[in-house]
């Protein structure tokens, strides 16, 4: 796959699990709020007091239940975006290995051909000083 596809399917994924952790922040708001409001009903007494039995059970149900909701989407979150992120880091570093290898074959073909052009001669011309001596060849 294409690695700007790849990017962008990372992105898209992140997106929406981002949209998907915004609702479960929402949910926890409104349970907060529905504390809250429990609380401001009776401002003297604790959030267990302020609460019937069956309100705190739902409560701390709801909470546990989202939280291992929000732990389960983070792992699966990470498990897809890992791989993903160690391919492309695999992809750069061969990028990176091929221009350098470019590099190398470029400098090397300047050098034999600098290397052929002061070996021959041609009348009138001087060959470029290129610091490296000609080759010797027997005749």
């Amino acid at each position: 796959m294409n690695p700007s596809l790849r990017v962008k399917a990372v992105v898209g994924r992140r997106i929406y699990l981002d949209d998907h952790s915004s609702r479960k922040n929402q949910k926890i708001q409104e349970l907060e709020a529905t504390l809250y409001d429990a609380l401001q009903q009776e401002p003297g007494r604790r959030a267990s007091e302020a609460l019937s039995e069956g309100q705190r059970e739902d409560l701390q149900a709801a909470v546990e239940k989202l939280r291992r909701q929000i732990l389960r989407q983070s792992r699966e979150f990470d498990s897809q975006i890992l791989p993903e992120r160690m391919e492309l880091l695999q992809q750069a570093q061969q990028k990176a290995e091929l221009r350098h290898c470019l590099a190398l074959f470029h400098e090397v073909n300047e050098k034999i051909l600098l290397t052929y052009l002061s070996s021959i001669s041609v009348p009138g011309m001087r060959a470029p000083k290129t610091g490296i001596e000609p080759a010797v060849t027997a005749n």
